[in-house]
């Protein structure tokens, strides 16, 4: 059913990044496009040396990289400069699509999707990631201004999206008059070839055959049990993990797999091989640390595409991803220390995952008819 009429519109989805591998933007503007929602969506986000400004997704599906900069304004940083740039260009750049609807994909676009939303008179969602004033860096005069950028801006949007329930609760409470909603970042459901298992790290990495092999996937940064994992493996030479990803922590991981024979690197994969490496490995790990309430709340990507393939998970014993391992026995659940990590270690055997639970409710195919849904209520027909 085609809520609103054949298709009318383009709709805009802002992200401050390059726009490299935003797996959501991407399922996100995939589902519209095939239910005919608008003509047109862009996606627009930052240009960087090497990339193409416009690139071609699917038929209608666009992506726009903005180029930050015109002119030379000495009394201005650099970096400054170009942030304004960026928001000077993308905000001309909008008015000139004239959307029907722009997505603000983080706080920091919320108050330029905002200004966009006045001068087209568009429909605006707040399409969060994570729980946007609490994150990492969210600390002091930072946390300050997030939260009054948030709560200044945050009313003139008309729906909220979320990533889980929990993250949902916190803005119904801090927001009791906007309609928050959920999509969780699940991937999109296996098919029987992706069930094939090859031994792809074995091989890279010659890790013998009685060994089990620990996997780490994703951004490798601060707060998320990098540096907990690497110290542990140093002790558990029996034992080998593979940091696969990118990320200011790769050279610290570089160093310890130059040093120990049982800890090992590998670069990020394209998303479309993400499946194939995940399932050469026996368990994967996402020990998030209690470093801000954003991290505490989460539900990483990778915790679905461990679980997607069949590979049990050694997680943190949080609220979000608690509930997610115990409803389909999925793994471990211990808290992120080393201490925790060591005493799972010898545990990880005998796991019969519930495929038929993630098969029918965490993959995309499951997400993506809310999706719909809300935007069919956010355009009803006339």
């Amino acid at each position: 059913m085609d809520m609103i009429a054949d298709g009318e519109g383009v709709n805009v989805h802002v992200y401050p990044t390059a726009l490299l591998n935003e797996s959501r933007i991407l399922k996100i503007t995939k589902t519209i496009a095939s239910r005919n929602l608008f003509k047109r969506i862009i996606i627009v986000g930052k240009w960087e040396v090497g990339l193409e400004t416009t690139e071609t997704v699917a038929d209608n599906i666009e992506i726009r990289r903005v180029v930050p900069e015109f002119c030379k304004i000495p009394l201005l940083s650099k970096q400054v400069f170009k942030i304004f740039c960026w928001y000077i260009r993308t905000l001309v750049l909008m008015v000139k699509l004239n959307p029907r609807c722009i997505n603000a994909h983080s706080l920091p676009v919320l108050p330029l999707c905002v200004f966009g939303k006045w001068l087209t008179s568009a429909k605006l969602v707040y399409d969060t990631h994570e729980l946007e004033t609490e994150v990492i860096r969210s600390k002091g005069l930072f946390r300050l201004v997030y939260n009054a950028v948030e709560y200044m801006f945050i009313r003139f949007c008309d729906v909220i999206s979320v990533v889980n329930e929990e993250i949902a609760d916190h803005y119904r409470s801090k927001c009791p008059k906007k309609h928050v909603f959920v999509v969780q970042n699940a991937p999109y459901r296996f098919t029987s070839s992706d069930t094939v298992r090859e031994p792809v790290f074995r091989n890279t990495f010659k890790i013998p055959e009685n060994s089990r092999i620990f996997l780490y996937q994703g951004l490798i940064s601060k707060g998320r049990g990098i540096e907990i994992i690497a110290s542990t493996f140093e002790d558990e030479p029996r034992y080998h993990v593979v940091f696969m990803g990118y990320g200011p922590l790769v050279d610290f991981v570089k160093e310890r797999a130059a040093i120990f024979e049982n800890i090992h690197y590998h670069e990020a994969v394209l998303p479309t091989d993400i499946v194939r490496y995940t399932r050469s490995a026996d368990v994967g790990l996402a020990l998030i640390e209690n470093a801000c309430m954003s991290y505490y709340y989460s539900l990483p990507n990778k915790l679905f595409e461990y679980l997607s393939c069949n590979i049990p998970v050694i997680a943190s014993n949080f609220p979000t991803m608690r509930r997610l391992v115990e409803e389909v026995n999925g793994g471990w659940l211990v808290e992120p220390t080393k201490a925790g990590l060591v005493s799972a270690l010898s545990k990880t055997q005998n796991k019969v995952i519930n495929q038929d639970i993630i098969s029918r409710k965490y993959c995309w195919e499951a997400q993506e008819h809310t999706l719909v849904d809300e935007y069919e209520a956010l355009f009803p027909e006339k």
